[in-house]
């Protein structure tokens, strides 16, 4: 059986790398055009002081002198309590406390907002002590907490959007011309009257539909390399990611894509046409989009939960947490056990499309 299957997946493998247009706009355009964007991004990478509410901090014991500072101001609210069960919990905003540098300002890394705050509270402190003429005694410092900091940060809001739905729209093109483009082409009644069971068909076939958005979804990740070269201030000084953090984000965009891939099986295996199998694709990324425009506004760590076992939401929210740097493996690995099943499911489905001929050769 596996040798029927892997000859009906490298010829449609060949049938697919034949087309220069897949190869072009697949592949290699994302690896060109991906540096380009963050080349016109560039330095304009900034934290955004505007702030709906007032900021809540708290300080250390060795603080007492900026916290006098800083009650007199309208613009913060200060919470008494352990600073540090305050920034875990997500009930202040930054924490100050003061080494022998001067002030330092403690940030909590996986929320957007500690960052805009410390931007803040750093330009007032810097523009109070200019004023005092104490500028060079109370120098102001910055420290990430609890994660990879502001690169990170940003990276993390952005890039789960880009890549699920890179990895969506990858193998759609492949999907729709291996099934819906075979009933097109009135091929696909001569292969089911090959020896090759429709299992092996729909096995070869979803593999191969996999493997050129694989190919086509790591080019995003040559293209995210190639922008570190190009405009290395997107990641700060140093590279954010460590070897575990690259590892987990080539398994997610692999078991994502996969995932994209039977959903667009199923799909294509019930229209009549690439044009009807594209149509009915339009809600399929909707979902996408708009489950990875959700996940971007999901603070890391606070909206684990449930939403790790919802399909599509739970792999973004795992990606985002591996690209903000705060993540458990556990729930890593439970995101990509339950993406996995849902793909048996899509499948399944997709094998029982194939098994009906009245809604394989529906009029």
């Amino acid at each position: 059986m596996t040798d029927v299957i892997f000859t009906i997946f490298r010829k449609e493998m060949m049938d697919i790398l034949r087309d220069r247009k897949t190869i072009m706009a697949g592949i290699i355009l994302p690896v060109i055009f991906l540096p380009l964007s963050f080349i016109l991004i560039g330095n304009d990478i900034s934290a955004d002081s505007d702030l709906s509410r007032k900021i809540n901090i708290s300080f250390s014991a060795k603080a007492d002198g900026v916290k006098k500072l800083l009650s007199n101001s309208g613009k913060f609210n200060l919470v008494e309590g352990n600073w540090e069960e305050n920034l875990v919990s997500g009930k202040i905003h930054i924490a100050l406390t003061h080494v022998q540098e001067g002030d330092l300002i403690l940030i909590d890394s996986r929320r957007t907002e500690s960052i805009k705050a410390s931007a803040v509270v750093a330009e007032y402190l810097d523009a109070l002590y200019s004023k005092n003429n104490s500028k060079a005694e109370k120098r102001i410092g910055q420290k990430f907490m609890f994660g990879g900091g502001a690169e990170r940060s940003f990276l993390s809001s952005l890039f789960p959007v880009i890549i699920a739905v890179f990895c969506a729209v990858a193998p759609l093109s492949a999907a729709s011309d291996l099934f819906a483009g075979e009933k097109e082409r009135s091929t696909i009644e001569p292969l089911f009257a090959t020896p090759a069971g429709r299992f092996q068909i729909l096995a070869a076939k979803y593999f191969a539909v996999s493997c050129i958005g694989i190919f086509q979804s790591f080019s995003f990740i040559l293209g995210l390399f190639l922008s570190y070269a190009v405009s290395p201030e997107i990641f700060g000084k140093n590279f954010p990611f460590g070897a575990l953090d690259i590892l987990f984000i080539i398994i997610s965009i692999i078991v994502l894509t996969a995932l994209f891939a039977s959903a667009e099986v199923i799909i294509s295996s019930y229209a009549k046409s690439s044009r009807e199998a594209q149509t009915l694709s339009i809600p399929f990324l909707m979902i996408v989009s708009f489950s990875a425009y959700h996940v971007m506004f999901l603070e890391v760590p606070f909206g684990a939960g449930k939403e790790i076992f919802i399909p599509v939401i739970g792999n973004i929210y795992a990606l985002k947490s591996v690209l903000t740097g705060i993540y458990s493996s556990g729930e890593i690995f439970i995101s990509f056990f339950v993406s996995c099943f849902y793909s048996f499911v899509f499948l399944f489905i997709a094998y029982i499309i194939f098994r009906r001929e009245r809604m394989i050769f529906r009029s």
